[in-house]
């Protein structure tokens, strides 16, 4: 089953994201995830100052 909306869910993610810090790197790339090319998961990789609990309740 594909998920409806995959490249909206990122954008959404990324938005909550980019007020906490600075997203340094995608896996997979952003590229392909705004093309809805990746499974049900991807990982991204920031530099914050906020702890993982508290960008995890974010998102």
């Amino acid at each position: 089953m594909r998920t409806v909306l995959k490249a909206a869910r990122v954008f959404m993610v990324f938005e909550v994201l980019e007020k906490s810090g600075e997203v340094i790197k995608t896996q997979p790339p952003v590229e392909l995830l705004e093309e809805e090319q990746f499974d049900q998961q991807f990982t991204v990789t920031m530099v914050t100052t906020e702890s993982s609990e508290e960008i995890k309740k974010k998102t």
